[in-house]
């Protein structure tokens, strides 16, 4: 955890703001006076090692304070970063999801997550969004299915 109070004079401006962009090597106005104390990538390496989809872990981790990053995380020009880790630590955490319903449904007790991948087909821009038809194809499902060593599906056919 970031030591906030121990270094808040290196974290205010001289009229007492939280300092922002100017905290950073690569966002920091070299005719502020101000020397930066962080680097955007040593940043990143620690807010996706934490993957904490609410922010405040990494907040309390980073920065120290939540205040500070709540002032960060509106500034436009930390917000264009911030935003693309959050997309990098939204992917690992679902990589990390699949990864476990995989482990489990190779288990006994597994069949509810291995029906899901059979249906989602690990597919994140299917998965990400809602199905427009209520019927999986069903040669998908049963492809999927003989992937993971399932029985094969039979039946599906309407009409």
């Amino acid at each position: 955890m970031y030591p906030y109070e121990a270094n808040k004079a290196k974290l205010l401006d001289v009229t007492g703001r939280k300092l922002t962009s100017g905290l950073f090597e690569e966002l920091a106005d070299p005719t502020s006076g101000y020397t930066p104390l962080f680097k955007l990538s040593d940043w990143r390496k620690v807010y996706v090692h934490i993957a904490d989809p609410t922010d405040y872990e990494a907040a309390k981790t980073l920065i120290g304070s939540w205040e500070h990053w709540e002032a960060l995380a509106a500034n436009p020009r930390f917000k264009e970063h911030l935003e693309s880790w959050r997309k990098e630590v939204a992917v690992k955490l679902r990589s990390q999801a699949i990864a476990h319903l995989r482990s489990q449904a190779a288990t006994d007790k597994g069949t509810a997550a291995a029906r899901w991948l059979a249906e989602q087909g690990l597919d994140a821009r299917k998965t990400t969004r809602k199905r427009e038809d209520k019927d999986p194809d069903q040669s998908r499902v049963n492809d999927d299915a003989k992937r993971l060593g399932l029985l094969k599906v039979v039946g599906g056919n309407k009409g």
